[in-house]
């Protein structure tokens, strides 16, 4: 028994790393080919990450799902649609109340590295950028790391560890401190979304609605408003703290259907 308990935790490590493994090769193949023929940043993330949907969906989450439920750790339920309303609402309100306590405490000067990133991510074509920030990449990441890695460390780990060590490493690999932070974070709340819905839906919505805020806000004259002195930011962060809130809670005592 021991012998297949060590077996079976061995398989599952191995189909979390494998697919983390080809996510970071595919992307570095496409960004290494793309740079060399003088091509938007922007244009060859999306290039990878349609690549890596188009891989690791059907090779990797479908045999793991349906794994998952016959092992009984996985059982679908039928999202409300109002209850999307609130996701959406809870991603755009959990990305401006980070960026805020990120501004209020002055850590985007502290990790200076964050800004060379930041360019890089938001300079070019409005439209390739949103296709890249709002589409491409929030349904790759989720892909990888909440319907492979967490539902794959799940049945090891248990819950919470699951959800941590996704979250962290969903950190890790957005590559500076700042953002590692941030995406730590949110990774949290976005295993505990798919948990509590048991759907990758809910938590790509979440990541669409945050980066698309983060996109217009970047792009447009509203984060120059916004950002313009320390009470504006604090008077928005304590309002979308409070929405937010309020948005969790909704999700959270939403009864579920089977």
């Amino acid at each position: 028994m021991k012998k297949n308990a060590l077996s079976e935790i061995l398989r599952s490590i191995l189909f979390v790393i494998i697919p983390i493994i080809l996510y970071l090769v595919i992307q570095s193949a496409v960004s290494l080919i793309c740079s060399g023929l003088g091509m938007q940043p922007a244009v060859y993330s999306i290039a990878g990450c349609v690549i890596c949907i188009l891989i690791l969906y059907p090779f990797f989450y479908l045999p793991l799902k349906s794994r998952l439920i016959i092992d009984g750790y996985r059982k679908e339920t039928r999202i409300q649609k109002k209850m999307l309303v609130w996701v959406v609402l809870a991603g755009v309100c959990a990305c401006f109340v980070l960026n805020g306590i990120v501004v209020m405490i002055q850590l985007n000067k502290m990790f200076t590295s964050y800004e060379s990133v930041a360019q890089v991510l938001y300079d070019g074509n409005i439209l390739i950028i949103a296709l890249q920030m709002i589409i491409a990449a929030p349904i790759a990441e989720e892909l990888v790391f909440r319907g492979i890695v967490y539902q794959g460390l799940k049945p090891v780990l248990g819950r919470i560890m699951a959800a941590v060590l996704s979250a962290l490493l969903f950190g890790i690999l957005h590559g500076n401190l700042l953002q590692a932070l941030y995406a730590f974070a949110l990774g949290v709340f976005l295993s505990l979304l798919f948990e509590k819905y048991q759907s990758l839906k809910p938590c790509i919505l979440f990541h669409m609605s945050a980066n698309a805020f983060s996109v217009i806000g970047t792009k447009t004259a509203l984060n120059s408003f916004v950002f313009s002195s320390w009470w504006i930011i604090l008077f928005y962060t304590v309002i979308c703290s409070m929405l937010l809130i309020i948005s969790i809670l909704k999700i959270i005592t939403n009864k579920c259907v089977y």
